[in-house]
């Protein structure tokens, strides 16, 4: 879903011939609008987001997950590892999102992050992201970038996550490497989402009240007293 207005890219893009790909021109400038109309154009069962800067690699032994493997699971996993032009490739991840309630698995998720969050670049129903994007983010004042962290709560709370261990996914941290980077970013997130570049002062504020309402919202399958324990 192509919305970087650039001729030569949609040339290329567009010429592509193969199997499963489809080329979308998109109307939206806005990012999280540009996932929606992604997410409401995919036909498959599950959708992974793969940003134009990220890789997503087969590796040898990679078996497509069964259906019976992913019976009561939200998706699948990949092994994830961040990279930039300073840091190479770093803080390798692998795991499943594993637990009984909503609770448990947004507590596992939290243990074994590492302190990233690309868990969000992962095979998810589709279901739930259209849900996720009509109901939730729809309404959101701001769409601002600490968005994905409630994105990926809501989503690791819903239902356990497998994992595909021969599956990689490298996401480009070149905007998040450094404290400075981060902060810059930050900034422009909040401003992008009408808020004063401040407001990064009190984003894990903003994070806890979005992660609330995610994992709370009307349609998640998780019982009630399940979201309680969990936004608690």
């Amino acid at each position: 879903s192509d919305n970087s207005r650039d001729p030569s890219k949609e040339r290329f893009l567009g010429g592509l011939d193969r199997p499963g790909y489809r080329y979308l021109r998109s109307p939206y400038d806005d990012g999280f609008q540009n996932w929606r109309h992604v997410i409401d154009s995919a036909r498959g069962e599950f959708i992974v987001l793969l940003g134009d800067d990220d890789i997503l690699t087969v590796l040898p032994g990679f078996a497509t997950p069964r259906s019976a493997d992913l019976a009561g699971k939200i998706g699948f996993r990949p092994a994830h590892a961040m990279f930039s032009a300073e840091q190479g490739v770093y803080r390798p991840t692998n795991f499943a999102v594993e637990g009984a309630t909503a609770l448990e698995r947004v507590q596992a998720f939290l243990i074994k992050n590492g302190g990233s969050n690309v868990t969000l670049y992962s095979a998810m129903r589709s279901e739930v992201w259209r849900n996720l994007f009509a109901g939730y983010l729809a309404h959101h004042p701001t769409r601002a970038g600490f968005t994905d962290w409630s994105l990926t709560f809501a989503l690791v709370s819903t239902a356990p996550m497998t994992q595909a261990t021969h599956l990689l996914y490298l996401y480009n941290s070149a905007n998040w490497d450094s404290e400075e980077k981060i902060r810059a970013s930050n900034q422009r997130g909040m401003a992008a989402g009408g808020l004063p570049p401040e407001a990064d002062q009190i984003q894990m504020a903003l994070q806890a009240v979005d992660g609330f309402v995610a994992i709370a919202r009307s349609d998640s399958p998780v019982s009630l007293e399940e979201k309680i324990e969990a936004v608690l």
